[in-house]
C-alpha cells in the first residue's frame, strides 16, 4: 500500500507542478516574448494547452488513487473494501485531506474549462491566460495542506504552510516551466536567433528568482522537520533530505551552465545570420537533464511525505 501511495503522490505532485509551470510560463515568458509572432505563439499555445489538459488528467486520476489508498490505509482494508463500505467517502468528506481534495478538484475542473474555452474562443486568449495562471498557482499551492505542514497547528503551522506554498509555487515556476521551454526553443522550431535568445533570457531571469525562493523555503522547511543537523545523518528522513539537496544542487549546476556558458553563445552578434545550433542543442540536452533531476526530486518528496519527520516524532514524545 505504501508503494501505491508514494507513486500516486509522485505523479500528483509532478502533474500539479507541470500545470502551474506551463500556466506561469505562458503568461510571463512566452506571451511577452512572442507577441510580435502571433502565428507561432498561437501554435505553441495549443501545445501548452494540450500539455496542461493531459497533466490535469493525470492529476485527477492520481489524486483519486492517493485519496482511496489513504482511506484504505486508515481503514486497514483494501481499496475495494474502502470504496464499498463508505470509508473512502467518509475520508473524502470528513477529513482535512478530503476537504482539500474537494477544493483541488474544483480548481482542476475550472482550469480544464478555461483551457478548453481558450482553445475555442480566440478573443479569450489574454484574459484566460491570467485566469489559468491564477488557478494553476492555486492548484499547486493547495498541496501545502496535503503534507506535513497541514498537520501543524497554531501560528507555527500557519508559517509552515505559507513556507510550503512558496516552495511549491517556485518549484512550479522553475521545474514546471522547463518542459514548455523545451517545446519552444527546440532547434526545429523556426524562430529568429534574437527572439530565441530573448525568450531564454526571460525564462532564466524567472528561474533565478524561483531558485532563490526554492532554496530559502527549503532551508526553512528543513528547520521545521528536523531537530538538528545530526538528524540529516542518523534518521532515514534526514538522509532522504540530503538526497534531495544533492539532486537540487545538481539541477542548479546544469541550470548555471545553461545560463552562464551556453545562453551567451546564443546572443546575436554583429552580422550574425544563423543561430549557434551546437550551443542550442547542448542547452536543450542539459535542460532535459534538469527535467529528469526534477522528477527525481519529486519522487524523493513523495517518499518523504509518508515518513514521520524527526521533529514531529520529538514533539510527540
Amino acid at each position: 500500500m505504501l508503494d501505491l501511495i508514494v507513486g500516486a503522490r509522485a505523479v500528483h505532485f509532478a502533474s500539479s507542478i507541470l500545470i502551474a509551470g506551463a500556466a506561469i510560463f505562458a503568461l510571463v515568458v512566452a506571451t511577452p516574448a512572442l507577441k510580435p509572432r502571433e502565428a507561432l505563439l498561437a501554435r505553441k499555445q495549443k501545445q501548452f494547452d494540450g500539455l496542461m489538459l493531459a497533466a490535469l488528467g493525470f492529476a485527477t486520476v492520481s489524486g483519486a488513487l492517493w485519496l482511496f489508498s489513504l482511506a484504505a490505509k486508515v481503514g486497514q482494508s483494501s481499496m475495494t473494501e474502502a470504496l464499498s463500505n463508505g470509508t473512502a467517502w467518509a475520508f473524502f468528506t470528513e477529513t482535512q485531506f478530503g476537504r482539500v481534495s474537494e477544493v483541488r478538484l474544483c480548481l482542476a475542473m475550472m482550469l480544464a474549462a478555461l483551457v478548453l474555452a481558450r482553445r475555442l474562443v480566440s478573443g479569450l486568449t489574454r484574459p484566460a491566460a491570467w485566469g489559468i495562471a491564477f488557478l494553476g498557482i492555486g492548484l499547486v499551492a493547495s498541496l501545502a495542506w496535503c503534507g506535513h505542514a497541514g498537520g501543524d497547528l497554531g501560528f507555527g503551522g500557519d508559517v509552515h504552510a505559507a513556507n510550503d506554498i512558496v516552495h511549491l509555487v517556485t518549484a512550479g515556476a522553475w521545474v514546471g516551466g522547463l518542459i514548455p521551454l523545451l517545446l519552444l526553443i527546440a532547434p526545429q522550431v523556426e524562430m529568429p536567433p534574437a527572439k530565441r535568445f530573448h525568450l531564454i533570457r526571460c525564462f532564466s531571469s524567472l528561474a533565478v528568482l524561483a531558485v532563490i525562493g526554492l532554496a530559502a523555503s527549503g532551508l526553512i522547511n528543513t528547520w521545521f522537520m528536523l531537530n538538528g543537523v545530526r538528524d540529516l545523518v542518523v534518521t532515514t528522513y534526514g538522509q532522504l533530505v540530503l538526497v534531495k539537496i544533492v539532486l537540487f544542487l545538481a539541477m542548479l549546476a546544469f541550470a548555471a551552465a545553461n545560463r552562464l556558458c551556453l545562453t551567451p553563445r546564443l546572443a546575436v552578434r554583429h552580422r550574425q545570420t544563423a543561430p549557434d545550433n551546437t550551443a542550442l542543442r547542448l542547452l536543450c540536452r542539459l535542460t532535459t537533464i534538469e527535467v529528469a533531476l526534477g522528477v527525481a526530486v519529486i519522487c524523493v518528496v513523495a517518499l518523504l511525505g509518508e515518513l514521520p519527520p524527526p521533529a514531529h516524532m520529538h514533539a510527540a514524545g
